[in-house]
């Protein structure tokens, strides 16, 4: 087989998505891997082809947290503006694996963490009925 047959049958066992679809697309981000699967298959992917992955920076390319949860770190410019996940196709992970290094030039950033936004909208709506019902009985 070759390098790219080889890491999407990789993708496509830490994805569980149709190695046609990954072909054709990208790896990561809503229609591709997120969370621990995005993790674990770059590790994976890391090891088996021998690629070091100490530039790879994840909130560029996909939410490290379980969706359906929003984004939590951001990366932003100098203006506070996010910039959008940047997608990553197999293309460039068979490039990496000839080269044996992720080589990918980030733009200049800090990182926003949005960690409230890890929690979803529920608990908040549960704090804001108990602070209303707190409210409700000190005023009657």
């Amino acid at each position: 087989m070759s390098t790219r047959a080889d890491i999407l049958a990789m993708a496509q066992a830490y994805s569980g998505l149709d190695t046609v679809k990954l072909s054709q697309g990208y790896l990561f981000g809503p229609k591709g891997m997120e969370g621990d699967d995005a993790d674990e298959f770059l590790d994976a992917f890391s090891k088996e082809f021998g690629v070091d992955l100490s530039d790879f920076v994840h909130y560029f390319h996909y939410d490290a947290d379980e969706p359906p949860i929003h984004r939590r770190l951001e990366p932003v410019d100098a203006t506070g503006q996010a910039f959008p996940l940047i997608p990553i196709h197999i293309d460039q992970l068979v490039h990496a694996a000839a080269s044996g290094k992720w080589q990918m030039a980030y733009p200049a950033h800090t990182v926003r963490n949005n960690w409230w936004r890890l929690f979803g909208p529920l608990p908040w709506f549960f704090g804001a009925a108990l602070l209303t019902l707190g409210a409700t009985a000190i005023l009657c």
